[in-house]
């Protein structure tokens, strides 16, 4: 008896322990076996189970002994125990030396992996920036392809204006000569005077592509915005009539007024202006109008159709987008070259439900020598 405790009942408790202790044992390496299995790729798992393993068969080990030692004991066969003994230490000393070999394993296989894991990711960091660059590459040889087109284009236009202006300044002067010749008679009248209404129209075109091409130069003096808005307001006036819209005239102060090239000005409104009218729905209303902003003089064209959707907002001037799927006139990428030439720029706001108004910002003086800078 030890400190007032039976013999045989220690015992009791040391064999029913170490029992305990294999099964937990089993337990923990089934466990750890289970979880292996949905990861198997990943090393922690592995080293889990092999340290299961070890501390499994350390278990058993132990508990083996003290169940021998306790059965051994309990026959009164204490030489067989102490001649069993040392096996039974050593047994222990090697399972301890397997768990700090696969600790010590572990800790270099997880260092490998760290740096595999720190490739992996270099990778996949170098495959997203080719990734990237591919994708700009791509996004750069569209806008090539699409400057391309657009200096094709240019070119055509160009020679087309030249090859157009001297046929139609024959035909305006032949109407001239008709309409002088055709007395009181009313009818005849008319549609010689559409016809050099027309005339003036395409005239005014040919020149401002010629203007901004460079190919003819701008002739700035000091004009009223009221007579530009009259010249908007006359040659859009028959294409309102036709779409059913109506025309509203805003001025602005009286003699408000800025130093530009009045013909090409006019035009670039007028491309506004047809713009708005052809979005707007019949019976609805365009304002043309102008205001004094300090130092600049503000044209706005406002109309209440549906509006232009927000993301195209910012490529509206660059020649490269258009509402309608053949346009016609000169564009406002035309509208844009012009404020460019006056030193000032175009733009537009369309906000949800409340149709679009584009402005033309240009400034009062000096716009000659704005024109001269951007050529």
């Amino acid at each position: 008896m030890i400190l007032g405790i039976p013999l045989n009942f220690v015992l009791v408790v040391d064999f029913l322990s170490s029992g305990v202790l294999v099964i937990l044992g089993g337990a923990s390496v089934a466990i750890t076996l289970r979880l292996a299995g949905r990861e198997p790729e990943n090393p922690r798992w592995s080293y889990l189970g092999s340290l299961a393993l070890a501390l499994a068969a350390f278990a058993l080990s132990r508990a083996l002994g003290h169940m021998g030692k306790a059965v051994l004991l309990a026959m009164g066969r204490t030489d067989l125990w102490q001649e069993l003994t040392p096996y039974s230490g050593a047994l222990n000393t090697v399972t301890f030396i397997i768990i700090a070999a696969v600790s010590f394993f572990y800790g270099k296989v997880e260092e490998n992996v760290d740096l595999l894991r720190s490739y992996s990711q270099r990778l996949e960091q170098s495959y997203a920036a080719l990734k990237d660059a591919y994708r700009d590459l791509q996004l750069q040889q569209k806008r090539v392809l699409v400057l391309e087109r657009k200096a094709v284009a240019s070119r055509i236009v160009t020679a087309l204006a030249h090859e157009t202006r001297n046929p139609l300044s024959s035909i305006a002067g032949f109407a001239r000569i008709l309409r002088r010749e055709c007395g009181d008679q009313e009818r005849p009248c008319q549609r010689l005077d559409i016809i050099l209404d027309e005339c003036s129209r395409l005239e005014r075109l040919v020149d401002g592509i010629l203007k901004t091409r460079h190919e003819a130069p701008l002739h700035f003096a000091q004009v009223l915005v009221s007579d530009i808005l009259d010249d908007t307001l006359r040659l859009s006036r028959t294409t309102a009539g036709s779409c059913g819209v109506t025309l509203r005239l805003e001025p602005g102060p009286s003699g408000l007024d800025l130093r530009a090239d009045r013909e090409s000005l006019a035009m670039a409104l007028t491309e506004l202006a047809l713009n708005a009218i052809e979005a707007s729905p019949r019976g609805a209303e365009v304002r043309l109008g102008a205001e004094d902003a300090g130092s600049m003089v503000r044209f706005q064209v406002q109309d209440h159709g549906p509006g232009i959707p927000q993301e195209v907002l910012p490529k509206l001037f660059d020649g490269t987008y258009s509402t309608k799927p053949l346009p016609s006139g000169l564009g406002l990428s035309f509208v844009r070259d012009i404020a460019t030439l006056h030193g000032g720029m175009a733009a537009c706001s369309s906000p949800p439900g409340q149709g679009a108004t584009c402005i033309l910002s240009l400034p009062k003086a000096d716009a000659e020598r704005a024109g001269l800078q951007a050529e």
